[in-house]
């Protein structure tokens, strides 16, 4: 079943009891029937959440005059995973020593590209492990280790990383 990464932008009735979903992705929206879905598809446009949303597409009976190819139906069948809160990185003000970068990760965001991080870093140092500690649990305990010690990992000093001094010239470089 296809999924789209998208915050919900609208909600519309439509005629015989269907409602109109739009997101901000393509594809641009979904129709539903069921009453559950369109509370759910309405608490998320309040959220404002950027989610991971689960859909079926098939062909329309209805044919496109323009490109004698029928038209898409798109359903929505829910939310597969919540996400982050959707509202747009704040921007920060340049300051003395900044080093140009205009926009935040959004929390969410970051923990999720630690987590893959971490996950690569798991594969890479499994032959370090014993064998009889290569089992995906003990992966996933590693996994966990690195996201943690990435994550928590402090803050360099606030001086711009240029007038750090340069690393010894230990291999005569």
């Amino acid at each position: 079943m296809p999924t789209v990464e998208a915050q919900i932008t609208g909600l519309s009735e439509k005629t015989a009891g269907w409602w109109r979903i739009e997101i901000d992705r393509r594809p641009n929206w979904f129709d539903t029937k069921r009453e559950d879905l369109v509370e759910e598809a309405r608490r998320l446009l309040r959220e404002g959440s950027t989610n991971l949303l689960q859909y079926n597409e098939r062909d329309s009976r209805n044919i496109n005059p323009n490109t004698n190819e029928p038209y898409k139906d798109r359903f929505y069948e829910g939310m597969l995973a919540a996400g982050g809160n959707g509202r747009e990185p704040e921007r920060r003000q340049a300051k003395t020593g900044d080093r140009g970068f205009g926009w935040r990760t959004n929390p969410v965001d970051a923990w999720r590209m630690t987590l893959g991080m971490a996950a690569k870093l798991a594969v890479d140092t499994l032959p370090l492990l014993p064998v009889e500690q290569r089992d995906p649990e003990s992966q996933w305990t590693l996994m966990k280790w690195w996201a943690n010690r990435i994550w928590f990992e402090p803050m360099p000093p606030d001086n711009p990383l240029d007038e750090q001094p340069p690393p010894s010239d230990e291999f005569g470089f």
